[in-house]
Formats: structure tokens, C-alpha cells, sequence
């Protein structure tokens, strides 16, 4: 049952999301950001780990026992359709990374998975064509070796790995090939990244890690070595960028404490974050170049790690020295959280953080998502249509409240989905005015506790959000 009324309009829609990293910038003021309630999007009878993302796909590694591990996927949305990519008893298939197309050249083609797998004995790369129409392709050898092929990093089709304590690299031409590998540094190195123009990863000399780069000069090739920063350990290198200039983050070990540190490629400087713990705190990093109009755009940074709190890990996003939130708060130990960037318009942009939870003696995918809104939805200069839903409470028992927001004179559709995608109720199908709109919604007594999605349909404009029931 539902019914909707009229809300006031607004005249001005005020910022509630607008921060920045201080180890990148300190253009904007900090503040919080709600994320939802986690909720689990993997079984807890096998390890699920290591997730990854394109499109609207989340990618993972799966094992139920020692020997194999399976690559599997499902819709990143709604966490349905879960279905395994590549699976085979006594193989490994792991850390799978993907190169995106967009229409022309390959139209029918809209990504390369690409893995590791000691389908041969050792380790090599192959990879696979995934196709609009929902099928992928048989396995292709892309790097195949006498030695293991691992740790592979790509951006988009630049890539690099480690093979036999050496860094290597590769790009797939114009004509969807790929380049014979070259040597980028040799011996005691491992664990590389790249982003764009830039190469980074640890090298041990004389019992100490090393943190060296690589750039690529166009006309003259990759540059030799350099040196950034030296400890006891370090680990778990990635890049985030911000508005063209790159940013590398990275945990260093020494005197029993791990410590986040970062180094800007643009001034050649580092900088301690200033958050430390006594385990290792696996950072990630994530930027949006946010446009709110043609005139104007937002920098916004993140950052998020974990960290033991009342004697469990717990996943935690931080917007300044003295701001940290705790968004899992869960009494497994929880580790290795991923950003992701979902879907955005010019008013809102959903992000999604997933990590691994140690539950049942077995490690569970979680998830929580948060959505950005900047400077609402201007009426009076854009012509795109565009939407905003809330629900409260979420989770919620029985009666749940949904305000959704239309900037144009529109053909409107709220409907709700179960966790496997099945259509439940159609809440409101019909033409709106622009304004902002109430609903209450009730799930009836024969319908299970769990995992729900609002989905607003606003013309061609689509907006989801999750919504749990714990009756």
C-alpha cells in the first residue's frame, strides 16, 4: 500500500557532502558522509576475496577448498545473478583486472577480463572478450612463461606484473594487440602498480624495501628507476589521481608500526598521513573530478583502510587527521577495503566500498554504499533530467518513507526489487510535475526480512537504492 502528497519546494538545496584528503589537497572543508547499512553480497561456506569491478560487474576470487580458486561474478546493483566466470578442480584463477571499450572499434565488445592462472603449472596471464551479449569468450594466453606471470596491475590497458623478481610491462595497441613485454627494473622486484604514465613498486636491496617509479616519455620511452622512499617494509602501493596529477599511497612497516604515506609526482613530495596502527591498514584511495554544471566542478577525495577497534578489525573512511568513520562496525574482523565509483549524473553519484569479513571461519564480501550529492539539481540552467530518492528508515521494520525529487515534467516508475532481482511492487507509475514527492510503502507480512532495491525510472533516467528490512 502507498500513497504520495506534495512536498514543498525547495529554493535552495543546500551541499551536504563536500571534503577532501588532506595528503592531497586542502581546497575544501571536510565533513561526514552517510554510508548504509553493510550488508553481505557472498556465501560464508566459501573464501570469497579480492573483489574487483567494471561496468555494472563485481568481480571476485572464490575457493571452497585449498587446491582451486574460481573467478565469479554477478550485477553489481543488485549482487544477483551470481555466476562463476571460470572454475576448474585443482586450478587457481585469480586477481582478474579488465580493459573497457566504449562503441567503435569493437561495438560488440565491451570488456577484456584479464587474469592470472596456474593452469600450465606456473603462473601466466590470459584473458577473456566479454560481449553485449552477455557470453565470454574462450580463454587467450596473453604472457606465457617458464616463470609465474603475477601480481598483475592495469590501467586500462597498460599493464604491468612481476615475473621471476622483475617488472615488466604492456599495452594493447589501436589494433587490439598486444605489445611484446619490456623490462622496466630487474631483480628483488615486486608488487607494481600503473597508472597512466607512471610505474611504481617495491624493490628489497640490502634487507630494505624500496619504493622506486618509472615514468614513460613519449618519443624517448620508460625512464630508469627512481628512488622515493626507503623502510623496514612497505606494501600495499596504489595510485589515486586528482585533476591530472598523480598521487601514490602506500603503508611503510618500522619500529612495529605501520604508517599511510603518500608521494605527489607533481612537486616530487611525501607526506604521512598521519594514521598508524599496530596491523597493517591496507589503504585505498579513490578521486572524482565532479562536474556540477559547465562552469563549475568539486575535487573530492577519499580515502579508507582498516583498523582494529574494541579488539576487531573494522573498515573505516577518513576526511581529515581528526575525522574517521567507522562504516562497517562489525564484531568479525573486517580487512581490505575497495572503492568504486558507481553510477553518476549531475546531481548525484553513488559510491561503493566492498571488503572482506572473516565470518564462519571463512572470508564474506561486504558491502556499504554512500551517495554524494553536490549542489543539488539546478532547475534553471539544465535541460537534463535528472532524479533523487531517499529512504528512511533504512533499515526499516514496517512502514518505509520515500522522497524522491524530478526536475522536469515527467513519466515516473518507482518500483521494488527483491535480492535476486524479482520485481515485488510498482509503487508509482505515472506522469509527474516537477517537485519533490512522498511515498510510504509497506512490505507485506508474506514477504521475507532481507536485501530490497527502489528503482525510480524518470523517462530514460534511471536511480537505485538499496533498502533493507529487518522485520
Amino acid at each position: 500500500m502507498a500513497y504520495s502528497k506534495k512536498l514543498p519546494k525547495y529554493k535552495n538545496i543546500s551541499i551536504f557532502f563536500l571534503f577532501i584528503l588532506v595528503f592531497i589537497t586542502n581546497k575544501t572543508l571536510s565533513q561526514g558522509l552517510y554510508w548504509s547499512y553493510p550488508i553481505p553480497i557472498t556465501d560464508s561456506v566459501s573464501d570469497n576475496r579480492n573483489p574487483n569491478f567494471t561496468n555494472y560487474f563485481i568481480f571476485w576470487e572464490k575457493s571452497v577448498d585449498t587446491l582451486s580458486t574460481a573467478i565469479y561474478m554477478c550485477d553489481l546493483y543488485y549482487f544477483s545473478n551470481r555466476r562463476a566466470v571460470l572454475s576448474s578442480p585443482g586450478i587457481n584463477y585469480k586477481n582478474p583486472q579488465f580493459i573497457e571499450f566504449y562503441g567503435y572499434p569493437m561495438p560488440d565488445t565491451l570488456f577484456y577480463m584479464i587474469y592470472e592462472t596456474d593452469e600450465n603449472g606456473n603462473y601466466d596471464i590470459y584473458y577473456k572478450k566479454y560481449s553485449s551479449d552477455g557470453n565470454f569468450s574462450e580463454p587467450i594466453p596473453l604472457i606465457k612463461s617458464l616463470y609465474n606471470e603475477i601480481n598483475l596491475s592495469n590501467d586500462n590497458g597498460n599493464l604491468t606484473w612481476e615475473e621471476n623478481n622483475n617488472i615488466l610491462y604492456s599495452r594493447l595497441t589501436a589494433n587490439k594487440t598486444f605489445t611484446d613485454p619490456i623490462f622496466i627494473d630487474q631483480g628483488n622486484c615486486h608488487n607494481p602498480v600503473i597508472y597512466e604514465n607512471f610505474i611504481a613498486y617495491e624493490k628489497i636491496k640490502n634487507d630494505s624495501s624500496h619504493i622506486y617509479y618509472s615514468k614513460y616519455n613519449y618519443g624517448i620511452g620508460w625512464s630508469s628507476p627512481v628512488l622515493i622512499f626507503s623502510s623496514v617494509s612497505n606494501s600495499s602501493l596504489s595510485f589515486v589521481s586528482e585533476g591530472g596529477i598523480e598521487i601514490l599511497l602506500w603503508e611503510s612497516f618500522s619500529n612495529n608500526i605501520y604508517k599511510i604515506y603518500s608521494y605527489n609526482f607533481f612537486d616530487n613530495t611525501i607526506s604521512n598521513i598521519g594514521i598508524q596502527s599496530n596491523k597493517k591498514l591496507n589503504p585505498k584511495g579513490i578521486f572524482i573530478d565532479y562536474v556540477i554544471n559547465n562552469e563549475n566542478f568539486e575535487n573530492i577525495s577519499y580515502l579508507t583502510y582498516n583498523k582494529e577497534e574494541n579488539n576487531n578489525m573494522d573498515i573505516f573512511v577518513s576526511y581529515s587527521l581528526n575525522s574517521f568513520q567507522n562504516i562497517s562496525n562489525n564484531p568479525a574482523n573486517e580487512i581490505k577495503p575497495h572503492f568504486y565509483i558507481g553510477n553518476c549524473n549531475y546531481s548525484t553519484c553513488y559510491l561503493y566500498n566492498i571488503w572482506e569479513s572473516f565470518i564462519n571461519d571463512h572470508w564474506q564480501l561486504y558491502e556499504s554504499e554512500a551517495i554524494i550529492d553536490i549542489g543539488g539539481i539546478n532547475e534553471n540552467n539544465s535541460n537534463k533530467i535528472t532524479a533523487k530518492i531517499n529512504a528512511y528508515p533504512n533499515p526499516f521494520i514496517n512502514d518505509l518513507n520515500i522522497d524522491f525529487k524530478i526536475n522536469h515534467n515527467s513519466k515516473v516508475k518507482l518500483s521494488v526489487y527483491d535480492f535476486n532481482g524479482k520485481l515485488i511492487n510498482v509503487i508509482c507509475n505515472e506522469n509527474k510535475n516537477k517537485g519533490n514527492y512522498n511515498y510510504k510503502w509497506n512490505l507485506n507480512n508474506n514477504k521475507t526480512s532481507g536485501v530490497y532495491y527502489l528503482i525510480l525510472e524518470v523517462n530514460d533516467f534511471k536511480t537505485i537504492k538499496k533498502i533493507i528490512n529487518i522485520n
